[in-house]
């Protein structure tokens, strides 16, 4: 999880942020470099240190098959006590990790809530702030849906439930970001070519007229 929405978050915001800078140097009519090697090495560089993370959170505090048993049903007068037990893998200090996980997150949500609004006032061709409202808005939502869910999995619902819910919420997530950010762009990606396509075949038809 923490390295897929480092993968979809940060390339965008250093997308986003070039395209700002563009469009912010072309008013003052000043030149701007863009290297391309050098956005790769700023996504590459984060999701690195995403994964150097994970790999302490595995060395520090490995998952470990777990038990977890609740009474379900008493009869003191039968002497019989039902008792479900749940075996999953989890760390010893699993609510910490998560916190700081749900920190960076957020962190990375506010950072392109930041750069969306920058993208607000650019030329309409290039400006992604609507799409990107609404998949932060997306991100946040099933974002504290997935938090509740994990700190009530001892009270109120057992750990497999919770868990078949968490994963149903993260799917879910995955494709409304999809359906928010990327259809759109394959649509008007495909109704692009449809266009110049339309256009070369009129500007044939008109030049086989002239030359008859």
């Amino acid at each position: 999880v923490l390295i897929g929405y480092s993968l979809e978050l940060i390339p965008m915001v250093v997308k986003v942020a070039v395209i700002n800078k563009i469009f912010q140097a072309s008013e003052k009519l000043n030149v701007v470099k863009i290297e391309r090697s050098s956005l790769y090495k700023l996504v590459g560089g984060c999701v690195l240190l995403a994964c150097t993370y994970l790999t302490i959170w595995t060395l520090i505090d490995p998952s470990i098959p777990q038990s977890k048993m609740v009474l379900l049903k008493k009869q003191p007068e039968d002497d019989i006590y039902i008792v479900e037990v749940s075996q999953h893998c989890e760390s010893t200090q699993s609510s910490w990790w998560h916190i700081s996980v749900s920190i960076y997150l957020l962190t990375l949500l506010i950072t392109t809530s930041a750069i969306a609004a920058q993208n607000f006032n650019i030329r309409q061709d290039f400006n992604e702030s609507k799409y990107l409202a609404l998949m932060i808005y997306s991100h946040l939502l099933f974002g504290s849906l997935r938090t509740v869910v994990f700190f009530s999995q001892d009270t109120l619902v057992s750990y497999n439930i919770s868990a078949g819910i968490m994963s149903l919420l993260l799917s879910l997530d995955s494709l409304a970001t999809i359906g928010i950010y990327f259809v759109p762009k394959l649509v008007t990606a495909k109704k692009s070519n449809s266009d110049a396509h339309a256009t070369e075949q009129s500007g044939g038809t008109e030049s086989k007229k002239t030359s008859k």
